[in-house]
Formats: C-alpha cells, structure tokens, sequence
C-alpha cells in the first residue's frame, strides 16, 4: 500500500536525486572486509568440524567420508579465493 502511495518517488528514493546522499564511498570497502572475513571464518569453521569429524572416525567411521568432504570443500573455497584474488588484482 505505502509503495503505491509512492510510486512516484521511487526512482528518487534509491537512486537520489543529487543532493541526498544515498551510499557514501565507505560503503563498498565495509562490504568487501565483511565478505572477506565472513569467508575467512566459514572456512576455518569448515575445516575445524572436518578435523573434529575426522578425528573421531575410530569411534564413528561412518563419518570419515563426511570429514573428508569438508576438507575438499575448504580447499575448493581457498582456491576460488585466491583464483579471484589474482583475477581482481591483475584487473584492478
């Protein structure tokens, strides 16, 4: 209902019109370290429970495959990382 009432405006609402700021130049870099560490913890969480797991594959061995897989993935995480890292920095 709102959104209908302002129909009019909102191409002013989010693109601005000039003299409202509506994304300042910080905001980029807070995204990029943002990502940049989320990707960091999820896969240092990722291969964390892949040690956890394989660790205790003499205990639960049904599991050994599960541990394994996590590792697979956190390598292909880092080198998808470090693959758009080198494609950025030779772009840029």
């Amino acid at each position: 209902m709102v959104l209908y009432i302002h129909r009019n405006k909102l191409k002013e609402i989010f693109y601005g019109d000039g003299s409202v700021i509506v994304k300042d130049e910080r905001t980029q870099p807070i995204n990029e370290k943002a990502a940049t560490m989320t990707l960091g913890v999820l896969i240092a969480v990722i291969i964390w429970v892949g040690i956890v797991i394989t660790a205790l594959k003499t205990s639960y061995p049904q599991y050994s495959y599960v541990g394994y897989t996590l590792f697979v993935v956190a390598i292909f995480c880092l080198i998808l990382y470090i693959s758009a890292r080198t494609y950025y920095a030779r772009k840029f």
